[in-house]
């Protein structure tokens, strides 16, 4: 028989192989068009409020990029290559801790008002 150990490391292990070909599938969908995987973010309070604490560079930068994307996918195109790698990791984070703390706030505020 086998364990449920040895279940769960075979589970991992092939969950593993499929996250990273996930990943390499959506970065070469976000990178044609220069987009960051924390800009498809959908704008919900708490990531309003998450993005409301980046800088106005970040900001204006997010702002850029979901601006160029939707004009390359209205007009068809994407980002000639070499632009298209001058923007870096589409997964390097910009967002996700802001959102995390702001989550942690709701909890607590939640845990206060009971």
């Amino acid at each position: 028989f086998i364990s449920r150990k040895q279940i769960s490391t075979m589970f991992n292990g092939v969950m593993r192989i499929m996250a990273k070909q996930y990943r390499g599938m959506l970065s070469k969908q976000l990178k044609p068009y220069g987009l960051k995987y924390d800009d498809l973010t959908v704008e919900t309070p708490v990531m309003l409020k998450a993005l409301s604490r980046c800088s106005p560079e970040v900001r204006l930068a997010r702002d850029k990029r979901i601006k160029r994307a939707f004009d390359l996918s209205l007009k068809r195109k994407v980002l000639p290559p070499h632009i298209a790698e001058a923007q870096g990791d589409p997964f390097e984070p910009y967002l996700a801790h802001h959102m995390a703390q702001v989550e942690k706030e709701n909890d607590l505020r939640a845990i206060l008002h009971e």
